[in-house]
């Protein structure tokens, strides 16, 4: 036997109303996310009219924009002994004004007299080089006198032996005459001979034609004896011409010589003089350096070296000097990836440390504690560790 009983029919209309009422976005939630869009959008008006900026930071200390206005180290220029400091820490100085003094400890320096014996040096190599300068003068003049006793003599030696040479020749016709007389002679003798023989002339013309021979003979024999003298009368001219010409070079050039070794002199002790001015003027430099001076004008700061009979070096630092006035400055590091966004003419805040200070990167008026800066240099290299140093000058409005 079956057992049956009643089922009730579903209302579909109902279900569906169930269903729509459990995933509605309630109330609240509604009035949540239109508050978070109004939000969203008035956050985007505001934000749209701020004067955003990109923001980047770098460290940094106080300085100078001018080097000539940042502190400068007193160094000792010398090596030496210290003998005198005058002034105490704290102390404000002037530019020049001395602070201390340095004894020297190189023994080459310790002579006190080693400076006038220099300068009296120097007076006699000033007058040994008056000395030589009138020497070469003389030279030249003796040279001058040389040149022209030279010209004179040439050409009188030279006329000697033309006039020796005209005589030669002179005296080379005289003997071709007096060949020519007793070749006249001996035919006028022999002829008179022969007539004489054949009864023609007399004796008394044979006398006399002999007598005409033999003093034709004579006058033949002056000259050639004659024509010798002249032939070394002209050699004699001809040699005095080159012994001339030798022995006035010869003078010439031993006052050459003795003029070029009076220049090298002069050269030598000109070289001398300027040597030993070299050494005067650093001498006097080092007197000089004897003394320590501020280097510029502010306030002496940590002295470094103090009591006598300290030994210092060149290059210690024995104090520093801090200017006063100057225009101040920041110098600032920034590493490689923020240094392009900084040119020169921007403006930045500055925060010192120890100084309480606020910053808001927007409002950049309204930042407390900070100072206005513009940046006046940016480095075109880095330090070798990707920083690159920037200098902040006071904003000038």
């Amino acid at each position: 036997m079956e057992l049956t009983a009643p089922v009730a029919k579903a209302d579909p209309d109902h279900a569906k109303t169930r269903a729509m009422r459990m995933v509605r976005t309630p109330y609240p939630a509604i009035w949540v996310a239109v508050g978070l869009v109004l939000t969203l959008v008035a956050a985007i008006a505001v934000l749209a009219f701020v004067p955003w900026q990109q923001q980047i930071t770098g460290y940094g200390q106080v300085t100078y924009l001018s080097p000539m206005d940042r502190p400068q180290t007193v160094q000792a220029q010398i090596e030496g002994r210290l003998v005198d400091w005058y002034l105490p820490e704290g102390a404000f100085v002037s530019r020049g004004q001395l602070l201390g003094r340095l004894a020297e400890v190189k023994p080459e320096y310790l002579d006190d007299e080693q400076l006038p014996r220099l300068r009296e040096t120097l007076v006699a190599y000033r007058a040994k080089r008056d000395a030589t300068q009138k020497e070469v003068a003389a030279y030249g003049a003796q040279l001058g006198s040389l040149g022209q006793s030279r010209q004179n003599a040439i050409p009188a030696s030279e006329r000697a032996r033309q006039q020796a040479e005209n005589t030669l020749d002179a005296e080379r016709q005289r003997l071709a005459v007096a060949r020519k007389n007793l070749e006249i002679a001996r035919l006028n003798f022999e002829r008179r001979k022969a007539l004489n023989a054949e009864g023609l002339r007399s004796d008394r013309d044979l006398e006399l034609a002999s007598q005409e021979l033999v003093a034709t003979q004579r006058q033949l024999e002056v000259a050639k004896a004659t024509l010798d003298s002249a032939e070394q009368a002209a050699q004699a001219a001809g040699l005095r011409v080159g012994q001339v010409t030798a022995d006035t070079l010869s003078y010439i050039q031993e006052v050459q010589s003795k003029q070029a070794k009076a220049l090298q002199t002069l050269a030598t002790t000109d070289s001398d003089i300027l040597e030993l001015q070299i050494k005067i003027a650093n001498f006097e430099q080092r007197i000089q350096q004897r003394s320590i001076r501020a280097p510029i004008t502010g306030k002496l700061v940590r002295i470094r070296v103090v009591g006598a009979g300290e030994t210092v070096k060149p290059g210690d630092v024995l104090a520093t000097v801090v200017p006063r006035g100057g225009k101040q400055a920041v110098a600032l590091f920034l590493n490689d990836r923020d240094a392009p966004l900084v040119s020169v003419g921007r403006h930045v805040r500055l925060q010192f440390a120890g100084w309480p200070a606020l910053q808001f990167v927007g409002w950049p008026s309204i930042a407390v504690g900070t100072f206005a800066g513009e940046v006046a240099v940016v480095d075109a290299a880095d330090d070798g560790a990707n920083q690159f140093r920037i200098l902040v000058v006071p904003d000038k409005e």
